[in-house]
């Protein structure tokens, strides 16, 4: 359980104080500049428009605004990915309850876990695995999750998210964005499953899902290094490597979740193989750029 989980109840997340720093930030991001929203009024009365908020909330009648879904080209691909847009209060309200969720998660999650979270990032995830790899670890389990963000199972997200969070109205908030209307290619729908990308509390969420992961792969001493849905396991012999797939298989289908098997790899490095992983190629001897990237 989490230190500070006695925080955790509607009146302390959504204060006066917590409000207007998640105001600041979502200002600072430009976020708001995405949505054509009367942002002008709201800003003249901020006083008063983040005090209805608040009231809004803790009487629990806030509803999310209907989020618009649009497509982004991937970089280099051709192909588009799924961003959802949010009206500027629902991403004061998101902002809000990711910083809680936060100080929570924060002293619970692992260190295996590199994606979106203070004093971590893709520099440090790549430095772990060349140092695995330059002490024998040259067995590799690259891994590739099908459609991770759109079929985390929101049943499966809010159980784990009562074992530290005992206030149902903050549960029942974040339901209502897990279920949030978004309207795109001329429709209206509501997700059954998934989480919006795009959205500022999507990050956390899918950290917290696959926290349960982290903690049993790591209770085998498997290596895993891990960004988002993206992940290596690392081994020093062929059988540990097997066994560290199948453990994973299993653990990903308690999540409702599995492997895309067109694009999950086993691989020998001493054999000669390469994998990509977070944008760079390592081989037996390690990273295969210059190690000025490395910390």
């Amino acid at each position: 359980m989490g230190k500070q989980n006695k925080n955790l109840v509607l009146e302390n997340v959504f204060s006066t104080k917590n409000l207007f720093f998640a105001y600041e930030k979502v200002r600072e991001k430009n976020y708001i500049a995405m949505r054509n929203t009367n942002l002008e009024k709201f800003e003249k009365n901020i006083s008063s428009e983040l005090s209805y908020l608040q009231k809004t909330i803790l009487d629990n009648k806030y509803i999310p605004q209907t989020a618009r879904g649009i497509k982004i080209p991937k970089k280099n691909t051709g192909k588009f990915r799924d961003i959802s847009l949010m009206d500027f209060r629902d991403r004061i309200v998101q902002r809000t309850l990711a910083n809680s969720l936060a100080s929570i998660y924060e002293g619970i999650f692992l260190d295996c876990s590199y994606a979106y979270r203070p004093r971590k990032s893709v520099k440090m995830a790549l430095t772990e695995v060349n140092k695995l790899i330059k002490n024998g670890y040259i067995y590799v389990l690259d891994a590739d999750l099908k459609d991770f963000f759109s079929n985390l199972h929101h049943d499966i997200l809010l159980n784990k998210l009562s074992e530290e969070i005992k206030d149902i109205r903050i549960l029942s908030l974040i339901k209502r964005y897990l279920q949030q209307i978004e309207y795109k290619d001329n429709h209206f729908k509501i997700m059954e499953k998934g989480v919006k990308q795009g959205s500022i509390i999507s990050p956390i969420l899918s950290n917290i899902y696959l926290h349960s992961f982290d903690k049993a792969m790591r209770a085998k001493n498997y290596k895993l290094i891990r960004y988002a849905d993206d992940f290596i396991i690392l081994t020093k012999t062929k059988e540990e490597l097997i066994k560290s797939y199948a453990c994973a298989e299993l653990l990903l289908e308690l999540l409702a979740l599995e492997f895309n098997k067109d694009k999950t790899r086993v691989l020998n490095l001493s054999k000669g193989h390469q994998f990509k992983f977070l944008g760079e190629y390592f081989d037996k001897e390690g990273i295969l750029r210059k190690p000025d990237i490395l910390f």
